[in-house]
């Protein structure tokens, strides 16, 4: 009895009983071999030994491996493009690019708008409305009429062109990017981010070139790309076309913002331009191999674009704003519009690095045939001054007589009215100059001056010796607060203070820098500010 008591008690612990049974299988497991692809006639790495294991869709077999493509000189500054196929395939947009071949030769009919939005745009996405909207919009952008439309349904269009390749007109699709840019980038300034470089990359792809100028392509469209060399197309046979294109990329110097521009702008315009095309020849506008730069990209990052597109690209390119293209150009336009200042009868000069023998004469020569045939474009007489012509009729000796004779009398009656009130010591000074120019100079019967020039010169400034001294420290905030004080114009004050260096020293001073206005670099030394 005790010992049933106790088995009783122990069976409490038991944990067999309290869980219900096990179900049994109706077969027995059998453990399955699974066959890997073997691998023999190419290198794999990990993770596509991992896809052939688990029978991931792959290429076609079938399929030549693609190899990189190069091309050289798709214009003067795109020098070479290397293509290379992207490594590794995925089919998520597959369907869509058999849509978008699919679509691409539907026309649309007049249907109402209908709202459509996704952040990643494809067919699938919409219903029959908004499809019929989408053809309609697409057939009039085809003949190049813009309809308001959403963002969605132009991504849907660029996604389109881009994926289908070279099945389209390359030429004719570039063209419909950059119209398709110009007309809705201020209604979606979105654009300005993506679209240009897409249109970058599928002239670098396509090996099709943006000529310049472009109708629809403006300057604050091309500072919005990181890479603009693409869009530098020109056609160097046109020096016109190309003497623009060097004014507008490439030249350190815009003659249109100097002071004299306003007044003469159409010497300006007409005479600069052709003067740079004159001598265009003489240089290499893509610089030497030093002026080379290197770029390396993913083609069209951020778009829908299938695997077979998505390219990787190099390229060997001279930046337009290369220092050396960009010092020459600004020297030749600096001394061109010296030379038209001269003409022009303008006293004051820009300064400019020293220039090739063989481009100076260039441009003098230039200026020697068009000026001596056409100088009625810059001595133009004003019409009032035709009132004051003399009039036509024969020489009277004694009208001349009688001239004279009332001259002198009015001349004596003035000497005899200043006689008693003029000082003996009085000194007459000029009438048309400044009232701090009065102060004179001393000069030796040799023409040369008492003192240094250089004190000369400082003592000549007056109170533009503070804007002086700002322009020899560089100090830049200085130069603008002592033109606000004035309420001049920096322009006004450079012109002041080399007119006078030209007027003692014989030479300018001051000339444009990248920052601003700076000493030329051969006076520093002169005129190092004291501590």
């Amino acid at each position: 009895m005790e010992h049933d008591k106790k088995e009783k008690l122990d069976a409490f612990w038991n944990i067999e009983q309290l869980v219900p049974p096990k179900r049994k299988s109706a077969a027995p497991f059998r453990e399955k071999k699974v066959t890997l692809v073997s691998v023999t006639d190419e290198k794999v790495g990990e993770s596509d030994s991992a896809d052939r294991q688990l029978h991931l869709p792959k290429r076609p077999s079938d399929s030549p491996r693609e190899e990189i493509v190069c091309y050289e000189n798709l214009s003067p500054f795109i020098k070479r493009v290397e293509i290379h196929p992207w490594k590794n395939s995925y089919h998520y947009y597959e369907f869509f690019c058999k849509n978008a071949q699919t679509y691409y030769r539907i026309h649309g009919r007049e249907c109402p708008r209908v709202p459509f939005f996704s952040y990643v745009a494809q067919y699938s996405q919409m219903n029959a409305e908004q499809l019929n909207w989408y053809f309609w919009w697409r057939e009039n952008v085809r003949r190049h009429i813009f309809l308001d439309t959403d963002l969605s349904y132009i991504y849907l269009y660029i996604y389109e062109i881009i994926n289908l390749g070279d099945l389209i007109d390359t030429q004719e699709a570039l063209a419909s990017l950059v119209e398709i840019w110009y007309h809705y980038r201020e209604v979606y300034p979105a654009l300005n981010g993506a679209l240009g470089e897409w249109i970058c990359d599928y002239s670098l792809l396509n090996r099709v070139s943006i000529s310049y100028p472009h109708p629809f392509i403006t300057a604050e469209m091309i500072r919005a790309c990181s890479f603009c060399e693409p869009f530098c197309g020109v056609d160097v046979q046109n020096e016109r076309a190309t003497a623009e294109f060097l004014i507008f990329f490439c030249g350190g110097y815009s003659y249109r913002k100097s002071k004299f521009y306003a007044e003469n702008q159409v010497a300006y315009d007409e005479f600069l331009p052709m003067c740079l095309a004159r001598v265009v020849p003489f240089f290499e506008l893509g610089g030497t191999s030093e002026s080379y730069k290197h770029i390396s990209k993913v083609a069209f990052v951020g778009a829908l674009c299938s695997y077979r597109i998505r390219k990787h690209i190099e390229v060997d390119y001279v930046s337009v704003c290369n220092g050396e293209l960009r010092a020459l150009v600004t020297s030749i336009l600096k001394y061109a519009e010296n030379m038209l200042r001269a003409y022009l009868g303008i006293r004051s000069r820009l300064g400019c690095h020293e220039l090739p023998t063989r481009i100076k004469a260039e441009i003098e020569a230039f200026f020697e045939e068009r000026l001596s045939v056409r100088t009625g474009m810059i001595d133009v007489a004003p019409s009032y001054e035709k009132l004051y012509e003399k009039e036509n009729e024969t020489f009277c000796l004694e009208k001349a007589l009688m001239i004279e004779r009332e001259s002198w009398n009015i001349t004596e009656e003035l000497v005899d009215a200043f006689e008693d009130t003029v000082s003996q010591e009085t000194e007459f000074v000029d009438a048309f100059a400044s009232p701090n120019e009065v102060e004179s100079v001393d000069f030796h019967e040799d023409g040369e001056y008492d003192e240094e020039p250089k004190a000369v010169f400082l003592r000549a400034l007056f109170d533009y010796r503070e804007f002086f001294d700002a322009i020899v420290s560089r100090d830049i905030e200085q130069q603008h607060a002592f033109c606000r004080k004035k309420g001049i114009l920096l322009e006004s004050a450079v012109d002041y203070v080399n007119e006078k260096a030209v007027d003692v020293l014989e030479d300018i001073l001051i000339e444009e820098a990248e920052d601003g206005y700076a000493l030329i670099e051969e006076y520093r030394e002169m005129f190092i500010l004291e501590a």
